[in-house]
Protein backbone atom coordinates (compact mmCIF):
# COMPACT_ATOMS: atom_id res chain seq x y z
CA UNK A 1 0.00 0.00 0.00
CA UNK A 2 1.42 3.57 -0.74
CA UNK A 3 0.47 6.54 0.86
CA UNK A 4 -0.38 9.73 -1.42
CA UNK A 5 -1.27 13.25 -0.36
CA UNK A 6 -3.43 15.09 -2.38
CA UNK A 7 -3.66 18.94 -2.36
CA UNK A 8 -6.91 20.13 -3.54
CA UNK A 9 -7.97 17.12 -2.64
CA UNK A 10 -11.86 18.15 -1.86
CA UNK A 11 -12.29 20.36 -5.45
CA UNK A 12 -13.91 18.95 -8.75
CA UNK A 13 -10.51 16.33 -9.98
CA UNK A 14 -9.39 16.06 -6.41
CA UNK A 15 -12.35 14.13 -5.13
CA UNK A 16 -12.35 11.89 -8.41
CA UNK A 17 -8.36 11.30 -7.92
CA UNK A 18 -9.26 10.11 -4.11
CA UNK A 19 -11.75 8.12 -4.90
CA UNK A 20 -9.50 6.59 -7.55
CA UNK A 21 -6.77 6.20 -4.89
CA UNK A 22 -8.96 4.85 -2.40
CA UNK A 23 -10.38 2.06 -4.40
CA UNK A 24 -7.03 0.69 -5.53
CA UNK A 25 -6.47 0.41 -1.53
CA UNK A 26 -3.73 3.54 -1.38
CA UNK A 27 -3.84 5.30 1.81
CA UNK A 28 -4.57 9.34 0.96
CA UNK A 29 -3.97 11.76 2.95
CA UNK A 30 -5.21 15.46 2.21
CA UNK A 31 -4.07 19.19 2.59
CA UNK A 32 -7.12 21.06 3.56
CA UNK A 33 -8.12 24.45 4.19
CA UNK A 34 -10.07 23.64 6.92
CA UNK A 35 -11.90 20.49 8.82
CA UNK A 36 -14.60 19.47 7.25
CA UNK A 37 -17.19 16.76 6.29
CA UNK A 38 -16.57 15.78 2.40
CA UNK A 39 -20.34 14.14 1.15
CA UNK A 40 -18.47 12.35 -1.81
CA UNK A 41 -15.01 10.75 -0.47
CA UNK A 42 -14.68 10.60 3.16
CA UNK A 43 -10.87 10.58 3.90
CA UNK A 44 -10.11 10.90 8.03
CA UNK A 45 -5.76 11.65 6.76
CA UNK A 46 -6.19 15.21 6.54
CA UNK A 47 -3.61 17.69 7.25
CA UNK A 48 -5.19 21.25 7.66
CA UNK A 49 -3.13 24.15 6.00
CA UNK A 50 -2.33 26.02 3.29
CA UNK A 51 0.19 26.45 0.28
CA UNK A 52 1.65 29.43 2.31
CA UNK A 53 1.98 27.22 5.66
CA UNK A 54 5.35 25.95 5.34
CA UNK A 55 4.59 24.60 8.86
CA UNK A 56 1.89 22.74 7.46
CA UNK A 57 3.59 20.96 4.24
CA UNK A 58 6.74 19.61 6.21
CA UNK A 59 4.22 17.62 7.87
CA UNK A 60 1.90 16.89 5.20
CA UNK A 61 4.77 15.55 3.07
CA UNK A 62 6.37 13.28 6.03
CA UNK A 63 6.09 9.70 5.05
CA UNK A 64 4.17 9.59 2.10
CA UNK A 65 5.63 8.05 -1.24
CA UNK A 66 4.00 10.66 -3.64
CA UNK A 67 2.39 14.00 -3.56
CA UNK A 68 -0.06 14.98 -6.47
CA UNK A 69 0.13 18.61 -6.90
CA UNK A 70 -3.82 19.47 -7.98
CA UNK A 71 -4.63 22.59 -5.42
CA UNK A 72 -4.21 26.28 -7.13
CA UNK A 73 -6.59 28.88 -8.13
CA UNK A 74 -8.56 29.02 -11.30
CA UNK A 75 -10.39 32.17 -10.99
CA UNK A 76 -9.21 35.55 -9.51
CA UNK A 77 -8.68 39.20 -9.69
CA UNK A 78 -5.57 40.01 -10.91
CA UNK A 79 -2.33 38.99 -11.92
CA UNK A 80 -1.18 39.04 -7.92
CA UNK A 81 -3.94 36.16 -6.86
CA UNK A 82 -2.67 33.75 -9.58
CA UNK A 83 1.04 34.00 -8.82
CA UNK A 84 0.28 33.57 -5.24
CA UNK A 85 -0.77 30.50 -5.42
CA UNK A 86 -0.39 28.94 -8.66
CA UNK A 87 3.51 30.11 -8.21
CA UNK A 88 4.32 30.96 -5.01
CA UNK A 89 2.04 27.96 -3.23
CA UNK A 90 3.25 25.08 -5.99
CA UNK A 91 7.12 26.19 -5.00
CA UNK A 92 6.16 26.07 -1.27
CA UNK A 93 4.77 22.47 -1.89
CA UNK A 94 7.85 21.28 -4.59
CA UNK A 95 10.38 22.76 -2.05
CA UNK A 96 9.06 20.80 1.26
CA UNK A 97 9.32 17.14 -1.43
CA UNK A 98 12.49 18.29 -1.92
CA UNK A 99 13.80 18.70 1.64
CA UNK A 100 12.95 15.04 2.89
CA UNK A 101 16.03 12.75 2.92
CA UNK A 102 13.80 10.63 0.75
CA UNK A 103 11.43 12.84 -1.31
CA UNK A 104 8.41 11.43 -2.80
CA UNK A 105 7.61 11.48 -6.21
CA UNK A 106 5.37 14.49 -7.28
CA UNK A 107 2.94 14.81 -9.98
CA UNK A 108 2.21 18.84 -10.46
CA UNK A 109 -1.00 19.00 -12.13
CA UNK A 110 -0.57 22.20 -14.44
CA UNK A 111 -2.92 22.95 -17.80
CA UNK A 112 -2.65 23.79 -20.92
CA UNK A 113 -3.06 27.43 -20.63
CA UNK A 114 0.38 27.17 -19.41
CA UNK A 115 1.27 26.28 -23.13
CA UNK A 116 -0.54 28.58 -24.91
CA UNK A 117 -2.85 28.62 -27.88
CA UNK A 118 -2.46 26.01 -30.53
CA UNK A 119 -3.22 26.46 -34.44
CA UNK A 120 -5.23 24.92 -36.75
CA UNK A 121 -3.37 22.53 -38.48
CA UNK A 122 -0.86 21.97 -34.98
CA UNK A 123 -2.71 20.91 -31.88
CA UNK A 124 0.01 21.77 -28.78
CA UNK A 125 2.53 18.66 -27.89
CA UNK A 126 4.97 18.67 -25.33
CA UNK A 127 8.21 20.34 -27.28
CA UNK A 128 5.81 22.97 -27.80
CA UNK A 129 7.76 26.67 -26.53
CA UNK A 130 4.88 27.80 -23.92
CA UNK A 131 3.11 31.14 -24.79
CA UNK A 132 0.61 31.57 -22.22
CA UNK A 133 -2.14 34.52 -22.65
CA UNK A 134 -3.85 34.68 -19.86
CA UNK A 135 -2.73 35.53 -15.93
CA UNK A 136 -3.88 31.81 -15.18
CA UNK A 137 -1.43 30.14 -17.70
CA UNK A 138 1.15 32.55 -16.90
CA UNK A 139 1.14 31.41 -13.24
CA UNK A 140 0.56 27.56 -13.81
CA UNK A 141 3.97 28.05 -15.94
CA UNK A 142 5.64 29.67 -13.46
CA UNK A 143 4.58 26.62 -11.48
CA UNK A 144 6.08 24.45 -13.76
CA UNK A 145 8.98 26.26 -13.79
CA UNK A 146 9.23 26.01 -9.73
CA UNK A 147 9.07 21.91 -10.15
CA UNK A 148 11.87 22.05 -12.49
CA UNK A 149 14.07 24.13 -10.15
CA UNK A 150 13.67 20.73 -7.61
CA UNK A 151 13.60 18.23 -10.47
CA UNK A 152 17.59 17.21 -9.59
CA UNK A 153 16.06 16.38 -6.16
CA UNK A 154 13.26 13.97 -6.30
CA UNK A 155 11.20 12.53 -9.50
CA UNK A 156 8.81 15.09 -10.75
CA UNK A 157 5.86 14.64 -13.93
CA UNK A 158 4.23 17.27 -15.05
CA UNK A 159 0.47 16.92 -16.01
CA UNK A 160 -1.10 19.47 -18.65
CA UNK A 161 -4.81 19.01 -18.95
CA UNK A 162 -7.18 20.50 -21.16
CA UNK A 163 -10.76 21.64 -20.20
CA UNK A 164 -11.72 19.40 -17.85
CA UNK A 165 -15.36 18.05 -17.95
CA UNK A 166 -17.58 15.32 -16.10
CA UNK A 167 -19.59 14.88 -12.79
CA UNK A 168 -19.01 18.31 -10.51
CA UNK A 169 -18.45 20.26 -13.55
CA UNK A 170 -19.32 24.13 -12.97
CA UNK A 171 -19.04 24.72 -16.72
CA UNK A 172 -20.78 21.78 -17.90
CA UNK A 173 -23.55 22.83 -15.42
CA UNK A 174 -24.06 26.22 -16.37
CA UNK A 175 -24.20 25.09 -19.93
CA UNK A 176 -26.96 23.02 -18.93
CA UNK A 177 -28.51 25.54 -17.32
CA UNK A 178 -28.34 27.74 -20.02
CA UNK A 179 -29.58 25.45 -22.53
CA UNK A 180 -32.81 25.28 -20.09
CA UNK A 181 -33.21 28.96 -21.62
CA UNK A 182 -32.45 27.54 -25.35
CA UNK A 183 -29.03 30.08 -25.84
CA UNK A 184 -25.25 29.80 -25.05
CA UNK A 185 -23.03 33.24 -25.38
CA UNK A 186 -19.69 32.51 -27.32
CA UNK A 187 -17.18 35.59 -27.06
CA UNK A 188 -16.14 36.71 -30.53
CA UNK A 189 -17.44 36.28 -34.04
CA UNK A 190 -15.29 33.28 -34.98
CA UNK A 191 -15.16 29.83 -33.77
CA UNK A 192 -13.23 29.24 -31.12
CA UNK A 193 -11.94 24.89 -31.09
CA UNK A 194 -10.76 23.35 -27.28
CA UNK A 195 -9.19 19.75 -26.69
CA UNK A 196 -11.33 18.23 -23.51
CA UNK A 197 -10.68 15.41 -21.10
CA UNK A 198 -13.14 13.60 -19.12
CA UNK A 199 -11.69 13.42 -15.14
CA UNK A 200 -11.93 9.76 -14.73
CA UNK A 201 -9.58 9.05 -17.52
CA UNK A 202 -7.42 11.98 -16.18
CA UNK A 203 -7.53 10.65 -12.80
CA UNK A 204 -6.54 7.13 -14.30
CA UNK A 205 -3.83 9.16 -16.19
CA UNK A 206 -2.66 10.46 -13.08
CA UNK A 207 -2.43 7.69 -11.14
CA UNK A 208 -0.49 6.05 -13.67
CA UNK A 209 1.89 8.55 -13.93
CA UNK A 210 2.71 8.23 -10.84
CA UNK A 211 4.00 5.21 -10.95
CA UNK A 212 5.54 4.76 -14.08
CA UNK A 213 5.83 8.42 -15.71
CA UNK A 214 8.39 9.83 -17.21
CA UNK A 215 10.43 12.13 -14.94
CA UNK A 216 11.76 15.88 -15.44
CA UNK A 217 15.30 14.43 -14.46
CA UNK A 218 15.02 11.40 -16.54
CA UNK A 219 18.45 11.31 -18.37
CA UNK A 220 17.91 8.52 -20.42
CA UNK A 221 14.44 10.00 -21.71
CA UNK A 222 14.18 10.42 -25.51
CA UNK A 223 13.20 14.12 -26.70
CA UNK A 224 14.58 17.61 -25.47
CA UNK A 225 14.60 19.03 -21.92
CA UNK A 226 11.20 20.98 -22.50
CA UNK A 227 9.22 17.62 -23.19
CA UNK A 228 11.07 15.55 -20.69
CA UNK A 229 8.66 14.21 -18.20
CA UNK A 230 5.57 16.05 -19.36
CA UNK A 231 2.10 15.05 -20.58
CA UNK A 232 -0.84 16.47 -22.15
CA UNK A 233 -4.23 14.13 -21.74
CA UNK A 234 -7.19 15.14 -24.10
CA UNK A 235 -9.65 13.45 -26.32
CA UNK A 236 -8.39 12.83 -29.59
CA UNK A 237 -10.97 15.07 -31.39
CA UNK A 238 -11.41 18.76 -30.47
CA UNK A 239 -14.63 20.20 -30.58
CA UNK A 240 -15.76 23.52 -31.07
CA UNK A 241 -17.48 25.63 -28.44
CA UNK A 242 -20.64 25.61 -30.29
CA UNK A 243 -21.05 22.20 -31.09
CA UNK A 244 -20.46 21.38 -27.45
CA UNK A 245 -22.94 23.33 -26.41
CA UNK A 246 -25.09 21.42 -28.95
CA UNK A 247 -24.21 18.25 -26.97
CA UNK A 248 -25.15 19.27 -24.17
CA UNK A 249 -28.66 20.59 -25.38
CA UNK A 250 -29.19 17.30 -26.84
CA UNK A 251 -28.49 14.97 -24.23
CA UNK A 252 -30.21 17.52 -21.45
CA UNK A 253 -33.70 17.27 -23.75
CA UNK A 254 -33.49 20.36 -24.61
CA UNK A 255 -35.43 21.22 -27.82
CA UNK A 256 -33.24 24.08 -29.53
CA UNK A 257 -29.20 25.51 -28.56
CA UNK A 258 -28.86 28.52 -30.60
CA UNK A 259 -25.16 29.55 -29.91
CA UNK A 260 -24.65 33.29 -29.91
CA UNK A 261 -21.94 34.90 -30.99
CA UNK A 262 -21.11 38.78 -29.34
CA UNK A 263 -17.99 40.48 -31.03
CA UNK A 264 -15.48 41.21 -28.44
CA UNK A 265 -15.69 44.78 -28.08
CA UNK A 266 -19.24 43.91 -26.76
CA UNK A 267 -18.04 41.07 -24.84
CA UNK A 268 -15.33 43.01 -22.84
CA UNK A 269 -18.46 45.78 -21.62
CA UNK A 270 -20.37 42.86 -20.56
CA UNK A 271 -17.34 41.26 -18.85
CA UNK A 272 -16.60 44.81 -17.26
CA UNK A 273 -20.22 44.66 -15.41
CA UNK A 274 -19.85 40.64 -14.34
CA UNK A 275 -16.23 41.59 -13.11
CA UNK A 276 -17.84 44.83 -11.07
CA UNK A 277 -20.78 42.56 -9.50
CA UNK A 278 -17.98 40.19 -8.47
CA UNK A 279 -16.08 42.20 -7.04
CA UNK A 280 -18.68 43.56 -4.95
CA UNK A 281 -20.08 40.24 -3.74
CA UNK A 282 -16.12 39.40 -3.23
CA UNK A 283 -16.41 36.26 -5.41
CA UNK A 284 -15.25 36.11 -8.83
CA UNK A 285 -16.97 33.53 -11.21
CA UNK A 286 -16.84 31.87 -14.60
CA UNK A 287 -17.58 35.38 -16.77
CA UNK A 288 -14.44 37.44 -16.10
CA UNK A 289 -11.45 38.89 -17.92
CA UNK A 290 -8.70 36.60 -17.84
CA UNK A 291 -10.97 33.85 -19.41
CA UNK A 292 -12.04 36.82 -22.12
CA UNK A 293 -8.01 36.74 -22.76
CA UNK A 294 -8.04 32.86 -23.47
CA UNK A 295 -10.89 33.22 -25.63
CA UNK A 296 -8.94 35.94 -28.37
CA UNK A 297 -7.48 32.84 -29.28
CA UNK A 298 -9.54 30.46 -31.99
CA UNK A 299 -7.32 26.87 -31.28
CA UNK A 300 -6.81 25.75 -27.61
CA UNK A 301 -6.38 22.15 -28.60
CA UNK A 302 -3.63 19.72 -27.78
CA UNK A 303 -2.62 15.90 -28.62
CA UNK A 304 -1.87 12.81 -26.17
CA UNK A 305 -0.06 11.12 -28.65
CA UNK A 306 2.94 11.03 -25.77
CA UNK A 307 0.71 9.92 -23.09
CA UNK A 308 -0.66 7.34 -25.22
CA UNK A 309 2.67 5.41 -26.27
CA UNK A 310 3.81 5.95 -22.36
CA UNK A 311 0.88 4.11 -21.32
CA UNK A 312 -0.36 6.98 -19.04
CA UNK A 313 -3.44 8.12 -21.09
CA UNK A 314 -6.37 6.39 -23.14
CA UNK A 315 -10.25 7.05 -23.32
CA UNK A 316 -12.42 3.93 -23.10
CA UNK A 317 -15.47 5.69 -23.80
CA UNK A 318 -16.15 8.26 -26.50
CA UNK A 319 -17.01 12.16 -25.64
CA UNK A 320 -20.52 11.96 -26.25
CA UNK A 321 -20.83 8.53 -24.53
CA UNK A 322 -19.29 10.68 -21.17
CA UNK A 323 -21.02 13.77 -21.40
CA UNK A 324 -24.24 12.12 -21.43
CA UNK A 325 -22.60 10.45 -18.62
CA UNK A 326 -22.18 13.90 -16.73
CA UNK A 327 -25.76 14.97 -17.54
CA UNK A 328 -26.99 11.83 -16.29
CA UNK A 329 -25.37 12.53 -12.89
CA UNK A 330 -26.56 16.01 -12.39
CA UNK A 331 -30.26 15.24 -13.20
CA UNK A 332 -29.77 11.96 -10.94
CA UNK A 333 -28.51 13.67 -8.15
CA UNK A 334 -30.16 16.84 -7.85
CA UNK A 335 -27.60 19.04 -8.78
CA UNK A 336 -29.26 20.70 -11.51
CA UNK A 337 -32.06 21.71 -9.06
CA UNK A 338 -29.93 22.79 -6.71
CA UNK A 339 -27.58 25.02 -8.11
CA UNK A 340 -26.68 28.41 -7.54
CA UNK A 341 -26.83 29.98 -11.56
CA UNK A 342 -25.95 33.32 -10.08
CA UNK A 343 -22.86 32.07 -8.30
CA UNK A 344 -21.50 30.24 -11.45
CA UNK A 345 -22.28 33.55 -13.71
Amino acid sequence: MARVLVTGGTGFIGRCLTQRLLDREWDVRRLLHRVQADEFVPVTDGIVGSLHDLTALREAVQGVDAVVHLAGRTLGFGRREFFLDNATGTRNIAEACARRLTPPVLVHISSLAAAGPSTLTQPVDESVVPRPTSHYGKSKLAGEEAVRRVADSLPVTIVRPPGVFGPGDRHTLLMLHLARRGFFVVAGLRTIHVSLVFVDDLCEAIVRAIGRGERLCDASAEGSMRDRGVYHTAFERPLELGEYARHVARFAGAKRMRVIRVPLPLARIGTAVQELFARVQGRQTLVNFDKLREAKSRFWTCTSAKAKVHGLFDSPASFEDRLRETIHWFQATGRLESADLAGQW
